[in-house]
């Protein structure tokens, strides 16, 4: 910018200077009778071309116009470090911050190439001469002084496109990256908290099973004893989920096929079963909130201890399918056996029994349609909306 407007006024002054000299120089000759027409004075036809001389320089080189003192107070009160150089390395201009970082002088460094400026700023300019309209962060300064700026050269060229020289912009964003390490600080800390939340929680709750499990033993009455286990079961689901995510990369997020497939393994070698049940598992890898999963964790679970208790009439073998699918923007999960119409015990018609009504309630969190479909074979499925793993899901209340 500096480069053009000084362009602008030396043109303009040039022909104020013409539009002046002229008239002088030929009255003069005229007064020593130095003229092609003896006797006759050119000197009207000079005030002519001085007025066309005058409006030129008002018209084409912006004469007395403003713009340029504007860019001028512009340019000297920005707070980033500004500097000009010619097409040669030769410094031409600089701003207020820049005779401040730099300790440029303006009688002594207008003109002067690289080796003015302080030694850590002589690499800077000189290694980024060519930068030309593209950016870099840089370092500035001894380790424990040191500054960082995001530096932008640009080219400076004229109105018919001939480069004259190059602008460069030095924006301190030392505050900022200092921000930006303390925030990464702050959410390492958060990581490494929440993982030691989830592990002491998985502990917990593995005490808790086994002390259900003791309990179990130790009651004679089979209904007390099968809740008691019920209820390890349904813990052991959310441990799974817990020591997963304490084991995973993210902590909100995680694979359904990661912790459904050894959920069912946990949920399957937990029960006691007299007779072989085959588990088939059809479950995609896709990404699931922390919520979400924990409410499928416990679908699961109950469906596939009420098929196991319950499907298979007579100690029979039977098979049990767990699948999850995406479906264009949907979830669906469903869990079949091959046990027939089964119904749950203290359930007179298959729709009300404790299991089922723990399904339903989580289904209602999930905002999922819940179906079951009866005859020779069984199955539960739920579907609902696929969502964005890092959106949390409201709950009902």
């Amino acid at each position: 910018v500096s480069l053009i407007d000084r362009a602008l006024n030396r043109k303009a002054t040039l022909l104020l200077f013409i539009g002046i000299l002229i008239p002088i120089t030929v009255d003069t000759l005229f007064n020593l009778q130095i003229t092609p027409i003896k006797g006759y004075s050119f000197a009207p036809s000079t005030i002519v071309f001085t007025g066309l001389a005058y409006l030129i320089a008002l018209m084409k080189y912006r004469l007395f116009s403003f713009a340029p003192i504007a860019r001028s107070t512009v340019f000297d009160n920005i707070t980033d470090i500004a500097v000009v150089f010619d097409t040669h390395g030769r410094i031409i201009d600089f701003n207020n911050a820049a005779q401040t970082c730099l300790n440029l002088e303006p009688q002594k460094s207008m003109g002067q190439d690289f080796d003015a400026l302080p030694s850590e700023w002589k690499d800077v300019f000189k290694d980024h001469f060519q930068l030309s309209g593209g950016r870099k962060e840089i370092s500035v300064g001894p380790s424990e002084q040191q500054k960082i700026y995001d530096l932008s050269v640009s080219p400076i060229k004229s109105y018919r496109g001939l480069r004259l020289g190059f602008l460069f912009l030095l924006h301190d964003i030392t505050e900022l990256r200092s921000s930006e390490e303390r925030i990464k600080e702050l959410l390492r800390e958060k990581e490494l908290l929440l993982r030691e939340v989830h592990h002491r929680i998985k502990n917990n709750m593995s005490v808790i099973s086994s002390m259900l499990s003791l309990q179990s033993e130790t009651l004679s009455d089979d209904r007390a004893r099968t809740a008691l286990l019920d209820a390890r079961s349904r813990l052991n689901s959310m441990m799974v989920l817990y020591d997963k995510l304490y084991r995973s990369d993210g902590l909100e997020a995680l694979s359904a096929a990661d912790y459904l497939s050894p959920l069912i393994d946990k949920i399957v070698g937990t029960q006691e079963v007299a007779f072989p049940v085959e588990i088939h598992k059809d479950i995609e890898s896709v990404v699931l909130g922390a919520r979400v999963l924990f409410s499928l964790g416990i679908i699961v679970n109950e469906l596939i201890v009420n098929a196991i208790k319950h499907a298979f009439p007579e100690g029979r073998r039977g098979t049990i399918t767990v699948a999850l699918k995406k479906i264009e923007t949907r979830l669906q999960v469903w869990v079949e056996d091959d046990g027939g119409n089964f119904i749950e015990s203290g359930d007179s018609n298959g729709t009300k029994g404790f299991g089922l009504q723990v399904v339903r309630l989580m289904a209602q969190q999930l905002s999922a349609d819940f179906s079951i479909q009866r005859g020779e074979r069984t199955r539960f499925t739920l579907e609902f909306p696929l969502e964005d793993p890092g959106t949390p899901r409201v709950l009902s209340k």
